[in-house]
Order: C-alpha cells, then sequence, then structure tokens
C-alpha cells in the first residue's frame, strides 16, 4: 500500500510541477496584452510568441532541478537545506514568471515599442 500512495503523490507532484509554470505564463500573458483584443492574436497565424514555451520549459527544469523533493529525486536545496521542503510548485512560478517578463522587456526594448498611456 504505501507504494501505491507514493507512486499517486510522486505522480501528483509532477502535475503540478508542470501546472505552475503554465500558469505563471498564462497569468503574465493575460497582464502584459490586456490592452489587446486576445481573439484577434488568437487567430493571427503569424503571431509568434517562443516567450511563453522557453519560459514555461526553463522554470519547469530548474524549479524541479532545484527544488524537487520526491523519492525518486531530491533537488540541491532539499538535499542540503531538508527544513525547506519541496517548494517547486512556488519556485516554477516565480521563475517561469520572471523568465517570461523579462524576455517581454528585453523584446520591447529591442522593438523600440513603447506600451500605450492608459
Amino acid at each position: 500500500l504505501y507504494g501505491a500512495v507514493t507512486e499517486s503523490a510522486n505522480f501528483l507532484l509532477l502535475t503540478a510541477y508542470r501546472t505552475a509554470p503554465w500558469v505563471a505564463v498564462f497569468f503574465r500573458a493575460r497582464v502584459l496584452r490586456r490592452a489587446r483584443d486576445l481573439e484577434q492574436i488568437m487567430f493571427d497565424r503569424s503571431h509568434t510568441n517562443w516567450a511563453g514555451p522557453v519560459a514555461m520549459a526553463a522554470g519547469m527544469g530548474l524549479s524541479i532541478w532545484l527544488f524537487s523533493n520526491q523519492t525518486e529525486y531530491v533537488g540541491l536545496v532539499p538535499a542540503h537545506v531538508p527544513a525547506v521542503g519541496d517548494i517547486t510548485f512556488e519556485a516554477g512560478f516565480f521563475i517561469t514568471a520572471v523568465i517570461y517578463l523579462t524576455w517581454h522587456a528585453l523584446a520591447r526594448r529591442g522593438s523600440g515599442a513603447v506600451r500605450p498611456a492608459r
């Protein structure tokens, strides 16, 4: 019974590890695009946004590598400071949001685009 519980917990943790970066990208995209019509962007085949997938992959990779605390794998931080526990969900959200926002800030600066005043 213990093995089944552990496998179920590991599966749920892995699901959460993927969900937090996705939610970070979703929330940040909504905030950054609040003045635009999202429907127009969704159906524009020429629109590309590499910031989302890259930030999500980087956020997942870094947070799992650093903060995961499972039966099969323990990240660097919990291995050295066990009191920290598994904060991969929170770290994944934060890391992904920072990468996504930084990508957009650099892209905006590079393109010379200025956000319209409200």
